[in-house]
């Protein structure tokens, strides 16, 4: 970039567009307004705030945008507003459609044109492929959320492929999402999932942070990107005695476990390093522990387990 182009760019204004206390304070008042009134205005007032794009170029720090849509005049004005934001350097970019069903909105491919963004936060939304053009990227984007989004697990491997610098990644409620294989993050360090039954990750060899909630059945990592993880929660996972015992060589850096197995009468817990254990049980649970570092246990559900701790740093917290 040119001397000239980087000075022409550092005197452009920075602002912040976010109209989610604003689009609270329109539809949870207790007057009598119908709701396509309310709407009414609050579309109006982002025109007006949005005004400004008409007239000059700014840096968008937060461009957060949550939008109600019960009629197909209001797609548009959705896209028209992001295409003036997405004409500006934007680095945050948040958009929650509140609809009947998340097929009413797909959100226009200009976003993914966007090299700015940092953070990018989609809820409730359809995507449709292609999603990039020949030769663009999210060189820049670090933060990607997807909430409940209609779109397949090829669609979120294209999305990753073009992140070469992502480090956070959240799949929330998201249709469609069966089987999903992410390969090559070497820059990803928490990632949480709860709508994809078989998640499979590679080369991830930084990742910190693993969740897979919901309807996750299945986590499979290779050792690359498994034994730096330092965070595992897991919900209704499959999990095995063999997979158990196998923490300490899976996870030899682990601290925190959080898990809610569905299968198992009999959990035997064993790791050097781990810190802090919560489990949320619904039956008769034995439950034994043997963490030396353990400093930290609780458990959540409407069964007290049979309980065997063996951990000198919990039993000397507690004398």
């Amino acid at each position: 970039m040119s001397k000239i182009w980087q000075q022409a760019w550092k005197s452009l204004r920075s602002i912040d567009f976010d109209f989610q206390n604003i689009h609270g304070s329109f539809f949870e008042s207790q007057d009598s307004e119908p709701e396509d009134v309310k709407l009414e205005k609050f579309m109006n007032f982002v025109d007006k705030t949005l005004q400004i794009l008409h007239e000059e170029m700014v840096i968008i720090q937060k461009f957060i945008l949550p939008m109600s849509l019960t009629d197909a005049k209001h797609a548009s004005c959705i896209d028209n507003w992001l295409e003036l934001a997405t004409r500006n350097c934007i680095k945050e970019l948040e958009l929650t459609i509140i609809g009947k069903k998340i097929t009413d909105y797909s959100l226009s491919r200009r976003i993914f044109a966007v090299e700015s963004l940092a953070i990018l936060r989609l809820w409730g939304c359809k995507l449709v492929e292609p999603l990039f053009g020949e030769n663009n990227k999210f060189i820049c984007l670090q933060e990607l959320s997807l909430l409940a989004i209609d779109l397949d697990g090829k669609m979120i491997q294209e999305l990753v492929c073009h992140c070469p610098m992502l480090k956070a990644l959240e799949i929330s409620c998201c249709l469609r999402v069966d089987y999903l294989q992410l390969l090559n993050l070497p820059k990803l360090k928490k990632a949480e999932f709860d709508s994809c039954i078989t998640i499979k990750i590679n080369e991830a060899p930084n990742l910190q942070i693993l969740s897979g909630t919901g309807i996750v059945r299945s986590l499979l990592l290779d050792m690359s990107t498994s034994e730096n993880v330092k965070k595992l929660k897991i919900g209704y996972v499959s999990i095995s005695r063999d997979y158990l015992e196998e923490l300490n060589s899976r996870f030899p850096l682990l601290e925190t476990l959080e898990m809610q197995p569905s299968n198992l009468l009999e959990i035997k817990i064993s790791h050097h390093r781990l810190e802090k254990f919560k489990l949320f049980i619904n039956r008769d649970t034995i439950l034994q522990i043997d963490c030396k570092n353990l400093s930290s246990y609780a458990y959540l559900g409407p069964h007290i387990p049979s309980l065997s701790i063996n951990s000198f740093r919990l039993q000397k917290s507690q004398n």
